[in-house]
């Protein structure tokens, strides 16, 4: 705390929620369970798999995966979400 005159300063501590996260776990465990179904085919194919799935078959479920990156793909599979 500094005074300065009869004006007193603090520094209050802020902390901010950060990134809003994008692919929840729901998102996580069907990436899952096509990686299983596909016994974990390389993440250029699955992430084909989860286009199709939502743009073919009209399956809701996978309209976010649609969006997701390989290089991401492979940072989902590394979650303790994912290896649940």
């Amino acid at each position: 705390m500094w005074i300065l005159g009869r004006l007193r300063l603090s520094r209050q501590q802020r902390t901010t929620a950060g990134f809003k996260r994008r692919y929840t776990d729901r998102d996580i465990r069907l990436l899952a369970e096509m990686d299983e179904r596909h016994d974990t085919p390389c993440g250029h194919a699955i992430k084909k798999l989860c286009e199709r799935a939502y743009q073919v078959f009209g399956q809701s479920d996978y309209e976010t995966l649609v969006g997701i990156s390989v290089s991401h793909l492979y940072n989902l599979r590394q979650s303790k979400a994912y290896q649940r």
